[in-house]
């Protein structure tokens, strides 16, 4: 009987540290080597992607386990008591600190140290326990099913919240299993429908035009000279946008044709409306540009369904052109570079307000257009205008301030 209640614990510690090792498990990893073709990872991938039924097929096992190890308890203490209560209470007080050491938390502490080692070698046993209590399993399933049912609850199928699945990405970067960039690829992606149109758009100051009563000749040129396929279309003033010009649709046509045969109808969104929102619209009204009006209605930009797909792949391959930071320590910045981009490569902490660029930034620092040469100092940087228009800030020249600390959030003045 000693033998077999030593087996019964074993099989105890074998069930706990089988769930908990399966539960452990770096899920990354295995999915990567499958393009391996491993019959030992294609054997965990089968058990992972079944998990709650493996899972219930163990606890149903240990159930059984520690259920026979109560009753050889019982028969081992009643061969020197007769009492039942007293049997039950040595029982008891024998049995269950046994069975939480031996069976529940040095198992499971072991298992979730090593747990690629202890499935590598346990893997084909787990699977054979899986579908030896299966049938039990799968009936007490359908039982709590019609039970739920019979209650009116529905079954909420497992899910990531947001934070636990940027923790996995992060987790999945610091293991090595994830680049940086395919990191960034997949927060753009989750991010995406947090991005609002206004942060993505062309600014009306940046956008290449043509009036409705150009030639096609004319248009053509310009689509050649920017490397646009599409142009904006406005009447009489560049704030008045009638529609945009697609370049299939003036191929062949004849030069000295007006535009305005050719153009397709402007839609107009709100600039603070979500791009996923923006998609829809492109899809709804079968135009591949829309116009964005802020909330005055006047026309503040234009944004294609190339700029959309660019916030997620230009950000996943890291495109950013406008930022270069030299060796002497000096940063060379576009004007119309993103605030998020300038604090994350070059170190500010500039906070938001009612602008989204660098020029945006400085322009309600100075409260007008600063000329060249002109120095603003925040709390830990200099920025310099190096190149500025009468209408614009064209580039700054950003440094660190001399002695300067950690630079803290900083608020514009």
């Amino acid at each position: 009987m000693i033998m077999a209640i030593v087996g019964l614990f074993f099989l105890s510690a074998f069930f706990s540290s089988s769930e908990t090792a399966l539960l452990s498990i770096n899920r990354l990893k295995i999915y990567a080597k499958l393009e391996q073709n491993q019959k030992h990872e294609k054997l965990l991938f089968f058990l992972l992607k079944n998990l709650d039924n493996v899972i219930g097929s163990l606890l149903i096992g240990n159930n059984l386990v520690n259920i026979l190890l109560a009753v050889m308890f019982t028969n081992l203490f009643a061969r020197w008591w007769t009492d039942p209560i007293v049997i039950s209470t040595i029982t008891m007080g024998v049995l269950t600190p046994l069975l939480l050491f031996f069976g529940e938390i040095v198992p499971k502490v072991l298992a979730k140290e090593f747990a690629e080692t202890f499935l590598k070698i346990f893997a084909w046993l787990i699977l054979l326990i899986f579908f030896i209590f299966f049938p039990i399993q799968f009936l007490f399933q359908r039982v709590i099913i019609g039970i739920l049912w019979v209650f009116g609850i529905k079954r909420k199928r497992g899910v990531f919240s947001q934070d636990e699945f940027e923790a996995l990405i992060q987790m999945a970067e610091n293991t090595g299993e994830l680049r940086k960039s395919e990191k960034e690829f997949i927060e753009s992606v989750v991010n995406f429908k947090n991005v609002k149109v206004r942060e993505v758009m062309v600014p009306l100051i940046r956008m290449s035009c043509v009036e409705e009563n150009d030639s096609v000749q004319l248009a053509a040129a310009l689509m050649i000279t920017t490397k646009h396929s599409r142009i904006p279309v406005f009447r009489m003033r560049v704030d008045n946008m009638v529609g945009y010009l697609d370049h299939k649709d003036i191929l062949n046509k004849p030069s000295e044709d007006s535009v305005k045969k050719y153009i397709k109808k402007a839609i107009f969104v709100p600039e603070t409306v979500p791009i996923t929102k923006a998609l829809l619209e492109m899809q709804h009204h079968g135009v591949q540009m829309l116009f964005v009006v802020d909330e005055y209605g006047g026309v503040v930009g234009a944004v294609t369904n190339s700029d959309i797909i660019g916030e997620i792949v230009g950000n996943w391959i890291d495109n950013r052109e406008e930022i270069f930071k030299y060796e002497n320590g000096f940063w060379h910045v576009s004007g119309m570079a993103n605030i998020d981009d300038v604090n994350e490569i070059v170190g500010t902490r500039i906070e938001k307000q009612d602008f989204e660029t660098l020029a945006g930034y400085l322009l309600h620092v100075f409260q007008r257009i600063p000329g060249i040469g002109e120095v603003y100092e925040s709390n830990a940087f200099v920025f310099e205008i190096e190149h500025a228009t009468p209408t614009r800030i064209v580039k700054v020249k950003i440094s660190h301030k001399k002695g300067s600390k950690k630079p803290k959030k900083e608020k514009p003045a």
